[in-house]
């Protein structure tokens, strides 16, 4: 407790020479915003990037191949606005548009934004005052560049789909895989062990505030507090979706965790693949929990839209997560589960309703899988209430668990009104 006192106090001392420092040592901040046929949407956040505080920032908008207007949109920005650069390339998804920013961002930073969100003014400001006031600004140095240049050879390999035949293994055989062979993607031991970290507070994080479009209803995730974490407690928070979450947006990278590290292309859920390697690679994260990047909930995204087969990658890219942590650090096996229980609760619930002969086999294998694992995941005494529920009402039987989700879901839907 007095230790954290003492964080918050040294925070709030530095913040009151935050803007005069701010202006001596400006680092360039690229800003990667992916677009595809959002016009509704976009000019409510190219305004509030254009808006940011923070003096010095790149603006890559990455035109996906949209088909509605938001090209133009995009092009009219970059003609009054030299911070501002328009790239068209044909469709190949959000994780191939975010790959493509990244080949040709310039700064010492990163940072993404989605193109139906917006931010804060101060929302790149924020989050490098948090890497400032970690001692991390302005050291992206030589020793973290040669750290992530040697863990890239180490990927190079896994990216080609060559897994370690170890934890393939461990995995092969059981209800507890959803892939097999090469397709699981599971790292090997040895990349876990070279994948360590650069210096402290490589990245920054903000909170969520979550606003819905059906309402206007805004609910802010944040409590205000500041804190400095280990890249594996945010792993560990992360998978008990305790304020860290899987997202790439409202967080501000050192340009070198990306060397060797791009989002699998092809895929959806493409966040989960990305997010626990770059915890992995920082000693410190800062977190700041004020809500600077504004989310939006629309009922046509790719989170709340209805099941479709690519919805399975959210256990895809969990699953390798799962290898990739309990490899490294077995002493989060426990977490790891939580999350690949959740995982498949949440796809059992975007399958309700659906009764043809695959759909019915992907839900009884994850059924099996949750029952399988019902009593670790219980007498986890870090287990959210929400998932406890769940766990005990899908050992009930599939329509005692669709009953008890549809209450909950009236609930949820009742606090947004």
């Amino acid at each position: 407790m007095g230790r954290q006192k003492g964080i918050e106090e040294k925070m709030r001392v530095v913040e009151e020479v935050q803007r005069e420092r701010i202006g001596r040592e400006v680092l360039l901040i690229s800003v990667i915003v992916p677009v595809y046929n959002v016009a509704p949407f976009l000019k409510r956040c190219l305004d509030s990037v254009r808006s940011q505080t923070y003096p010095r920032l790149e603006l890559l908008l990455v035109d996906d191949g949209s088909t509605d207007g938001s090209g133009k949109i995009c092009r009219s920005y970059q003609a009054r606005d030299p911070r501002f650069h328009y790239y068209y390339k044909d469709h190949g998804g959000v994780a191939d548009a975010r790959n493509f920013g990244l080949d040709r961002a310039r700064g010492d930073y990163i940072s993404f934004i989605d193109a139906d969100d917006y931010v804060a003014p101060d929302y790149l400001e924020y989050l490098y005052g948090l890497v400032r006031i970690s001692g991390r600004a302005g050291q992206s140095g030589q020793e973290s560049s040669q750290k992530s240049n040697q863990e890239s050879g180490q990927e190079s390999s896994q990216e080609s789909g060559q897994e370690s035949n170890q934890e393939s293994g461990q995995e092969s055989g059981q209800e507890s895989g959803w892939e097999s062979g090469q397709e699981s993607g599971q790292e090997s031991n040895q990349e876990s062990g070279q994948e360590s970290g650069l210096c402290a507070a490589a990245m920054s994080m903000c909170s969520l505030c979550v606003c819905y479009s059906s309402n206007g209803r805004r609910i802010s995730r944040g409590d205000g507090k500041r804190e400095v974490l280990t890249g594996k407690e945010c792993i560990r928070r992360m998978c008990y979706d305790d304020q860290v979450d899987t997202c790439v947006y409202a967080k501000l990278y050192d340009r070198a965790l990306f060397d060797g590290i791009r989002f699998p292309r092809g895929r959806i859920f493409e966040d989960m693949a990305v997010t626990y390697r770059l915890f992995d690679r920082c000693d410190q994260v800062a977190c700041g929990w004020q809500p600077k990047y504004y989310y939006m909930v629309r009922e046509d995204s790719i989170v709340t839209s209805s099941y479709s087969p690519a919805k399975l990658d959210l256990l895809i890219m969990t699953d390798r997560m799962a290898a990739f942590v309990k490899g490294k650090y077995p002493d989060l096996a426990q977490a790891v589960l939580r999350r690949r229980c959740y995982a498949r609760f949440s796809t059992l619930n975007q399958m309700s309703g659906l009764k043809g002969r695959e759909e019915l086999r992907i839900q009884k294998k994850m059924i099996r899988f949750l029952r399988l694992h019902s009593r670790q995941l219980l007498e986890d005494p870090a287990l959210p209430w929400r998932d406890r529920a769940a766990m005990v009402s899908i050992l009930l039987g599939l329509p005692f668990y669709r009953f008890v989700w549809g209450l909950y879901y009236w609930w949820q839907r009742k606090r947004r009104v």
